[in-house]
């Protein structure tokens, strides 16, 4: 029974952290932390790149928080958050799931064309 009580003042997840937004250049990804047994009292989040089946994944340098931009790095990746919960001397990390992988930057389109307005002036 010690050993379950000890268990149970460790952080541990009950659900994973959720990322809501969409995974395009320059939107806003946000977090949530996810749900936590044994009280932790820190969370820190690390945004990770992940390739495109969202397998193999690298923390983003400088990505901390419980937001991020995408970025045009992040074009042909997926996406996904770690928090990591602390409480005194222990902590743990759960992982959301990827994001849809992020799509390239499509180029402005001309939807009508240019004129000109005006009277010409000058000697031709």
């Amino acid at each position: 029974m010690a050993g379950r009580a000890k268990a149970e003042l460790l952080p541990r997840s009950t659900g994973p952290p959720l990322i809501t937004g969409t995974a395009q250049v320059g939107q806003t990804l946000t977090a949530t932390r996810g749900s936590w047994r044994g009280s932790p009292t820190t969370f820190a989040y690390q945004w990770q790149g992940c390739d495109g089946t969202g397998l193999s994944c690298v923390a983003i340098p400088g990505a901390a928080g419980d937001r991020y931009v995408v970025q045009p790095t992040d074009v042909g990746a997926r996406i996904r958050v770690a928090v990591t919960a602390r409480k005194t001397l222990a902590s743990a990390t759960s992982v959301s799931s990827p994001t849809a992988v992020v799509p390239e930057i499509a180029p402005p389109v001309n939807v009508s064309p240019p004129t000109i307005s005006g009277t010409p002036t000058g000697s031709w």
